[in-house]
């Protein structure tokens, strides 16, 4: 048994148990499956980012490009990334599973106030360029995060005008740039608290680390 087999093996159980999950018994309308995937669409986002935070760490995403030593496990998140990255809509172009279901949402007529909490995504579902826009507000966001110490990422509460002036300098972004930052954290922090699935972690759903 290879090292693929045993892991499907060890997870069946759990496997089993998402598959047959109640919540399937209550997206019996349109209301009910809107409210869920207000929710849920944090969890294609989150996917996505674990998967390309995998591949950075399984596979060589510098230059000069090498190869890393485990072969297997390098192709399996290549060809995860590949599929929720570049998959293909049904008028074959490539696209995303996370544009893809944010695209349902609209669809449906779900509200996306959620997304707005996940920096540069805000305006994802009104703009034809939103997701170059949300590529540079994303690089953006981790300029600034790079530019605070480990005390800064830990505890936004010690970032005073002068931390703030130092850190917009470090990551040629402005004040405003970081003050916006704080605030979507802030927000998403609060909006955590009504939610079930990030109660328990809410203390480190944004400690920019």
């Amino acid at each position: 048994m290879n090292k693929i087999d045993n892991l499907l093996s060890e997870i069946s159980e759990t496997r089993n148990s998402l598959l047959n999950h109640s919540i399937y018994g209550k997206l019996n309308d349109i209301k009910s499956i809107s409210k869920f995937m207000e929710i849920h669409v944090f969890a294609v986002w989150d996917f996505m980012s674990l998967a390309k935070s995998l591949q950075k760490n399984l596979t060589c995403v510098e230059t000069p490009w090498y190869p890393t030593k485990d072969k297997v496990s390098r192709r399996l998140i290549n060809e995860i990334v590949l599929g929720e990255e570049s998959d293909i809509d049904q008028n074959n172009n490539p696209v995303s599973h996370f544009e893809l279901y944010v695209e349902s949402m609209n669809k449906i007529g779900s509200l996306k106030n959620t997304i707005s909490m996940i920096p540069g995504l805000g305006n994802l579902s009104k703009d034809e360029n939103a997701m170059e826009k949300a590529n540079d507000e994303m690089k953006k966001t981790v300029a600034i995060i790079d530019s605070m110490t480990i005390k800064e990422r830990n505890d936004h509460n010690i970032l005073d005008g002068s931390r703030r002036r130092r850190i917009a300098n470090g990551s040629g972004t402005s004040v405003q740039d970081i003050n916006v930052l704080i605030k979507k954290f802030l927000q998403m922090k609060k909006m955590s608290k009504n939610m079930g699935k990030f109660k328990k972690n809410a203390k480190n759903l944004l400690k920019f680390s």
